[in-house]
């Protein structure tokens, strides 16, 4: 299996796992790396840390359930693989400038880098 391939399969065992917590181990178990050599090549092929490539896309998903649904905040940052409230909520005021509650009712779409 080629790099590209190893990183893939780790994005979509990513995609899956969205909502709970995923290791490094886990990440590099399914890359078929050690966790350090995992590090070293998603960086090189994504330009994001897989912590990061992660965090991003869990607010992502938290962004299109504020957007698209009524479930209550604390839901969706359960859903989105936050164990709190307050976590989901810094998180996700640092990569949008807005909270959760603010960004609901702008009603305008976020775009991730």
């Amino acid at each position: 299996m080629e790099y590209i391939e190893r990183i893939q399969a780790t994005l979509d065992y990513m995609e899956r796992h969205l909502d709970r917590p995923v290791t490094m181990e886990e990440l590099a178990k399914v890359a078929c790396f050690s966790v350090f050599h995992f590090h070293r090549v998603f960086v090189l092929t994504l330009g994001d840390t897989a912590a990061d490539y992660l965090r991003k896309r869990r607010l992502a998903k938290a962004a299109e359930l504020l957007r698209t649904t009524d479930q209550r905040v604390l839901d969706i940052a359960l859903a989105s693989g936050f164990q709190s409230h307050e976590t989901f909520a810094r998180a996700f005021k640092r990569q949008f400038q807005l909270t959760p509650l603010k960004y609901r009712k702008s009603g305008v779409s976020l775009v991730l880098d």
